[in-house]
């Protein structure tokens, strides 16, 4: 009798067929499992950028905590968020070191920012003050990577803030209030 090679009638032929299956299912197996971990790595960000909240907690903690610029009555230990003493806009000097108190860090500050305050009073006149920096140098050499648009580590981000807020004015009339805006640009570095 003949004997056909395409029956499975010994052990060994049975073996190598399934070892040659199970090969086949482990390597699907492993293209599987590799195109999960790719689509993953794709798809999944892995660190968080929390540059834009620092920028936006700066302009926060500058306008309504105690050591920004809105006014504080020392009489009564009570911050009057978004109004501003005009003597301290009038002397550059004050703000500034103001600014410098408030928001001081031991190696590198992570934000700087330029003010700008424009009162508009009753006679429909403006009044522009100069503009207010916070660490100018660092601020300077930000905004102009942040012109550029370059991303990554080397380049920088702005935000441009105009928030309303009232000028204090102690006159010989009395205290009076007037309605101004207050433009702000915050950079900070990218890395």
């Amino acid at each position: 009798m003949k004997q056909n090679r395409w029956i499975l009638n010994k052990k060994g032929d049975i073996s190598y067929y399934q070892l040659m299956f199970a090969m086949y299912r482990a390597m699907i197996l492993v293209i599987v499992i590799v195109s999960i971990l790719l689509i993953t790595k794709i798809f999944a960000k892995i660190t968080l950028d929390t540059q834009e909240a620092e920028m936006e907690l700066f302009a926060q903690q500058l306008l309504y905590s105690q050591n920004g610029i809105s006014y504080y009555d020392d009489n009564l230990h009570k911050v009057y968020p978004g109004i501003i003493d005009y003597r301290m806009l009038k002397n550059k000097a004050v703000f500034e070191n103001k600014l410098m108190q408030a928001f001081h860090y031991k190696e590198f500050p992570l934000s700087a920012a330029q003010f700008e305050i424009v009162v508009y009073e009753q006679s429909d006149e403006y009044e522009i003050f100069e503009k207010i920096h916070y660490q100018k140098e660092y601020f300077e050499q930000l905004h102009v990577l942040a012109q550029t648009g370059i991303g990554g580590a080397g380049g920088a981000k702005e935000i441009y803030k105009e928030i309303p807020v009232i000028i204090r004015k102690e006159t010989a009339q009395g205290t009076q209030f007037y309605p101004a805006m207050l433009k702000m640009v915050i950079v900070s570095s990218n890395s």
